[in-house]
């Protein structure tokens, strides 16, 4: 029966149609349709998730900036900052941020109180007359000679009827470094009835007593002459104002050149802090992250909305580092890092990367993060649409900072090779660009024919006494004597 059973042949599975098997491939495609517009949709709403959480994080960062200040402000100046633990974790270097932050709390302070409407002012106390002295005198830098005026109004010293000319006779007899600039006293007031005889106040010392000056005119009267003066003085003389000047690059130039000239004499040199640091390499990036993205200051509602979306598009999973920033493709690759490099690394003989050669040989990983930390802020300056300056400091940039040099590691362990290349290139185009080259170690002048001379000239020499060089310079003075 076994046997019979396994003689019987087996059915054949039937093959499908033609029109069967072009039906099941129409059903496949539809689903892989839909399936593409389903991932689609997901991706899509992902998207949007991310654009709210940039806006998001943007709001929790204005937050965190007041609660900075807020602390600052309760705490007498105290930055949080000061409060930051160190962190054996946290990746050192010379431009990198702290990691961690301990904040103790905010203490309230209690509101001032203030005066209700109908209610009297409290009115301030007279001083004692008893410690009434004589008026701090003034420096006037408006005049070429060396005046004291006393005070009419000004009371002796208790106890002491003389004191006021001692005072006087201690000035004059006793300089002081006032001396060397004006020092002018306000002037005593005259009785119109009285003439000049009646007003004998001399400055011990002087010759001459200085009589008050009567004003010519009603409008010259002293208080608007004193007020043409001071109007004077605030609005300076010209080529000396600020706004005299198109850019502040003199200024800078100035600074220094002072701050060289300082460390030249005292003898060393100061660094520049890291708070330092990063303000000078935005200062370099703001003008850059304009002209490569393209936002527009403007007050048209068209405008301040597309620079709206073109802040939302950068920001997202930082797209701003990418070539194309609507793809998120080429990552590293947005023409904006070797331009940042090369103007602030490499833009002067000051520069950074031309003092310090060798730590700017090719640039390196925490150099790299901060630049896309730094790009990043000045991003979110046009977060709202038209350009709002806000504060970098470590406390609202540090998460940025980390999530940044975690990418660049990245980055720089899919290929060591080719991404040390690419840094080492960057930096080799900002020395290119300053017109520096690179260090070279020479061969020396030394060749193998010269190196048989030398030998033969320290044969026969111990060096351990001076006979010996006397007696080759004898020889040399004998063979010019020869030539000749």
């Amino acid at each position: 029966m076994a046997e019979s059973d396994s003689d019987v042949p087996s059915k054949r599975t039937s093959r499908p149609s033609k029109k069967q098997t072009k039906l099941n491939q129409n059903v496949s495609i539809v689903e892989n349709k839909k399936l593409q517009a389903a991932i689609e949709k997901l991706q899509k709403q992902n998207l949007e998730l991310q654009k709210k959480q940039v806006l998001q994080d943007k709001a929790n960062r204005l937050l965190r900036e007041n609660y900075a200040d807020e602390y600052s402000r309760a705490h007498n100046g105290c930055q949080l900052s000061d409060l930051e633990s160190e962190d054996d974790d946290t990746p050192s270097g010379r431009l990198s941020f702290s990691s961690s932050i301990q904040s103790k709390g905010l203490i309230s302070t209690p509101p001032r109180k203030l005066r209700k409407a109908g209610q009297p002012r409290i009115p301030a106390s007279p001083p004692s007359p008893e410690l009434q002295m004589m008026e701090i005198p003034h420096i006037d830098f408006r005049s070429s000679s060396f005046h004291r005026i006393c005070n009419q109004k000004s009371s002796p010293l208790p106890g002491d009827s003389d004191s006021l000319s001692e005072v006087n006779n201690h000035f004059m007899t006793n300089p002081t470094p006032l001396q060397t600039a004006t020092v002018q006293h306000s002037e005593p007031e005259r009785d119109p009835n009285s003439s000049a005889s009646d007003n004998p106040v001399q400055v011990a010392g002087s010759k001459h007593a200085r009589s008050p000056q009567a004003p010519t005119s009603e409008s010259d009267t002293p208080s608007n002459a004193k007020k043409a003066r001071i109007a004077k003085v605030a609005a300076g003389s010209k080529g000396v104002n600020q706004c005299d000047y198109d850019d502040t690059e003199v200024e800078r130039t100035w600074l220094q050149e002072l701050s060289d000239e300082a460390c030249e004499e005292f003898g060393e040199v100061y660094e520049l802090t890291r708070a330092h640091v990063r303000g000078a390499m935005k200062s370099d990036m703001k003008a850059l992250v304009v002209a490569t993205y393209s936002f527009a200051i403007s007050t048209k509602k068209v405008t301040i909305e597309q620079n709206k979306k073109k802040y939302v598009m950068l920001a997202t999973c930082g797209a701003f580092t990418c070539k194309e920033p609507k793809a998120l493709r080429r990552r590293f690759k947005n023409r904006i890092i070797p331009m940042v490099i090369t103007e602030h690394f490499f833009g002067h003989s000051k520069a950074p990367g031309i003092i310090w050669e060798d730590d700017f040989a090719d640039v390196k990983v925490e150099t790299l993060a901060l630049v896309m930390t730094i790009l990043e802020h000045c991003i979110e300056e046009w977060a709202d649409g038209t350009f709002k300056a806000q504060k970098l400091n470590d406390i609202t940039q540090t998460p940025q900072y980390l999530t940044h040099l975690k990418d660049v590691k990245a980055w720089c362990s899919g290929d060591a090779t080719v991404t040390g290349n690419i840094c080492r290139l960057w930096a080799m185009k900002g020395r290119t660009h300053a017109d520096v080259q690179p260090k070279q170690i020479s061969d020396g002048f030394i060749d193998d024919a010269e190196k048989e001379r030398l030998v033969a000239d320290l044969q026969g020499r111990t060096g351990e006494t001076d006979s010996e060089a006397e007696a080759d310079d004898e020889e040399e003075g004998d063979i010019v004597k020869s030539e000749e």
